[in-house]
């Protein structure tokens, strides 16, 4: 992760919100929120890898399982 990203999504909440960017970064730095954005940036990456990485395997449902989701 770097200060591009960082960046980026700072942008972007500004574009939704109409805020300037820069008065938004210094609230986020002033605040500490901006180590809570780089945390959600990183946990966005990992989540990304481990799902680019599964493997999932559909299989059919147990008769248990068939018989509960009809009552």
């Amino acid at each position: 992760m770097n200060e591009q990203e960082v960046n980026a999504q700072l942008y972007q909440l500004c574009m939704r919100s109409g805020e300037d960017f820069k008065q938004v970064r210094e609230a986020y730095e002033k605040s500490g929120m901006i180590f809570t954005l780089r945390d959600r940036i990183l946990a966005d990456k990992a989540m990304d890898a481990i799902y680019a990485k599964a493997q999932v395997k559909e299989v059919e449902p147990k008769a248990a399982e068939k018989t509960e989701e009809n009552n």
